[in-house]
């Protein structure tokens, strides 16, 4: 079944889609069989030979991402789908080695690391675009003059936000200001505390 993307406007750009598609979460993954191996060799945990290896599969040898994606419904974790995988192509290389892939190890360390090392890039993007607005800002010193002084001004104004199911008012606008001015405008958020615990 063809995926519907409902969560694909959150990200916002192509760029920062990137960042969570099923490559880049697959050479994530890899990179942290990398540097397991990596690591565990160098520390005798594992035969320096077979960490060096597996190190070259994860940077050499082909990975099928129709596979991993068809084998996750079965195994319910692209990780394991992966690692049998990097497995296979380890033992295709050096038999021996191939015992030692994931060594310690659990899919869930996997996920959590090759997801966090995607949200690191995407991260990167985020700041790499707020550097070009500051360069915009910066050829035309008008815009902070006018925009600044108007923001301020507006500080207090109720902000319609979405909760879950219904309204949530807030005093976003404020907190904004916040983070220019000396003297904060003091929160008087309207919203009610049921309304929070659904924002």
């Amino acid at each position: 079944m063809a995926s519907l993307g409902l969560l694909d406007p959150y990200l916002e750009s192509d760029a920062l889609a990137a960042c969570f598609a099923g490559p880049a979460l697959v050479e994530r993954m890899l990179a942290f069989e990398a540097a397991l191996a990596r690591a565990e060799g160098e520390l005798g945990i594992i035969p320096a030979a077979a960490a060096a290896v597996i190190v070259a599969s994860t940077r050499e040898d082909p990975f099928d991402l129709a596979a991993i994606a068809r084998d996750t419904r079965e195994t319910s974790s692209p990780a394991i789908a992966l690692v049998a995988q990097l497995t296979a192509a380890v033992a295709a290389r050096d038999a021996t080695a191939a015992a030692y892939v994931r060594w310690g190890s659990t899919s869930q360390d996997v996920m959590d690391s090759a997801i966090m090392l995607c949200c690191r890039a995407a991260c990167s993007e985020v700041r790499s675009r707020g550097r070009r607005l500051d360069e915009v800002l910066a050829e035309d010193p008008d815009v902070v003059a006018h925009l600044g002084p108007a923001a301020l001004a507006r500080a207090m104004d109720p902000l319609a936000q979405r909760g879950v199911n219904e309204p949530v008012i807030e005093q976003a606008l404020a907190r904004l200001a916040a983070s220019n001015s000396s003297a904060p405008p003091a929160r008087t958020s309207v919203a009610s505390d049921e309304g929070d615990k659904h924002a």
